[in-house]
């Protein structure tokens, strides 16, 4: 992470919400600008963000799949409705 010192922390803090963090280091004055700073982090992504990512992936599969047969999931809730009600006596 090479940012201002502020940014970069804030950063560096999101990134180990999302992490299991095995190694950190920084700050440390970054070569390309006296004016930025570099954090390094290594670890894994943590099992909740990783069913985060899942969940939401999944949910743009389905709605990307909805969208190809040119259906809103209103208009398919809908679909389900009115089948439902016609199979009622």
């Amino acid at each position: 992470m090479i940012g201002p010192p502020e940014a970069a922390l804030f950063a560096t803090a999101a990134l180990e919400a999302l992490l299991q963090v095995t190694r950190q280091g920084g700050p440390d004055p970054s070569r390309r600008d006296p004016d930025l700073v570099r954090y390094y982090l290594s670890g894994r992504l943590r099992r909740a963000a990783m069913d985060t990512a899942a969940l939401a992936h999944e949910s743009t599969d389905r709605r990307s799949a909805l969208e190809q047969v040119g259906l809103s999931l209103t208009a398919l809730v809908e679909e389900v409705r009115r089948a439902v009600l016609a199979r009622r006596p």
